[in-house]
């Protein structure tokens, strides 16, 4: 399988292809490569009318946080058949652990918490393909489902 890469910067390309095994693509273009998986790392609204017009892509699931220029880019994303996994979700790991690490909780305690992720993205995918809604709507509903008992009970913990 290529992984493709594109960094504005150099170096950081480089070291990708040396120690990776990277092909490097220009970031101009890297949102058009044929692939199974875009990642878009690093650098928000970059999915817009523009650019998912191009996107070859089946399945966007990235690293950068705002992927989407605006909300109905994420209807743009499903009309054009491509299954996104909102970034703020798959995401989430990060900002758990955080969480995890001030209010002094367990190793144990934090990953169970991370691997709930995957349970999350499933019951968001499931839910698009039941309603034919985006993903990024659904994710953001589910968000307000889960953290709307907490706003009165914060002992309660976030699933």
């Amino acid at each position: 399988a290529t992984v493709y890469g594109a960094d504005v910067n150099a170096a950081n390309l480089e070291r990708a292809v040396k120690d990776l095994g990277v092909t490097a693509v220009d970031p101009l273009s890297i949102l058009r490569q044929e692939v199974d998986v875009l990642a878009p790392c690093a650098m928000g609204a970059v999915l817009n009318e523009q650019s998912i017009a191009n996107i070859r892509a089946g399945i966007i699931a990235g690293a950068a946080n705002n992927q989407l220029a605006t909300p109905e880019d994420g209807a743009h994303l499903q009309d054009r058949g491509i299954l996104y996994c909102p970034d703020f979700l798959i995401n989430a790991g990060g900002i758990i652990d955080v969480y995890h690490q001030r209010s002094g909780s367990t190793e144990s305690e934090k990953r169970h918490h991370i691997l709930r992720i995957e349970d999350t993205l499933a019951e968001v995918l499931t839910r698009s393909d039941d309603t034919h809604r985006e993903t990024h709507a659904l994710a953001e509903e589910l968000a307000e489902e889960i953290l709307s008992p907490l706003a009165l009970d914060p002992e309660t913990e976030a699933a």
